[in-house]
């Protein structure tokens, strides 16, 4: 139990620290950073000692130079401490954030895990089969639909009878466009009578016509 206790305390203690580490540094920055800005001034200050005295007391103004580089020194220093200490400040960041996309990732990971507890390949393997039989039958069924609802006919019997209209047609047509003038001519009366035929008359002479 005491080693379960000190697994999930874990977290916790290196949020904790990486806090305090953060702070830490965060708080050494601004005392060097002020430390710079003290010298600074100090520097400026040396600058204007060296130059009242560089024609009245070079000894003096030697000596305010000499004051100056140390202080500059100092300054390159504090530099130097500071970009470690921002090296390790970006460092730190750089670290949370992967502990923070290794929890998320992590518990991702277990929700996952939860989630498929109860799948297995057969069990998937189960459920396309019958999704894919359901598929086929709809499709059978939309076949079955589209089909016309009726008497069914013989299409060969349909194409004899388009062909006999198909020569029908061409016979009318040839009727109509063949001249009046091959036609024979029917008198309309009577040989050697003078009077006007009948009607059977003329389908009789029509007849005997065509026959010759």
């Amino acid at each position: 139990m005491f080693l379960f206790s000190r697994k999930k305390k874990a977290p916790l203690a290196t949020e904790s620290i990486i806090i305090s580490s953060f702070l830490k540094i965060r708080e050494s920055m601004e005392t060097l950073q002020k430390r710079q800005c003290y010298l600074e001034k100090k520097v400026e200050m040396e600058k204007e000692v060296a130059k009242k005295n560089a024609t009245k007391n070079k000894k003096a103004a030697i000596m305010a130079l000499k004051r100056k580089k140390q202080y500059e020194q100092q300054i390159e220093r504090l530099l130097g401490a500071q970009m470690t200490l921002e090296s390790q400040l970006m460092a730190i960041e750089g670290a949370n954030v992967n502990l923070e996309a290794l929890k998320a990732m992590q518990q991702g990971s277990r929700t996952m895990k939860t989630i498929t507890q109860g799948m297995t390949l057969n069990e998937v393997d189960d459920t396309m089969e019958d999704i894919q039989e359901q598929m086929d039958i709809v499709n059978e069924v939309g076949e079955a639909l589209s089909q016309g609802l009726g008497q069914q006919y013989d299409e060969d019997e349909l194409l004899d009878e388009l062909d006999t209209l198909e020569q029908e047609e061409l016979d009318q047509k040839l009727l109509t466009e063949l001249p009046s003038s091959s036609l024979p001519k029917v008198p309309t009366k009577a040989p050697g009578t003078g009077m006007e035929m009948t009607e059977e008359e003329k389908e009789l002479e029509a007849l005997t016509s065509s026959m010759q």
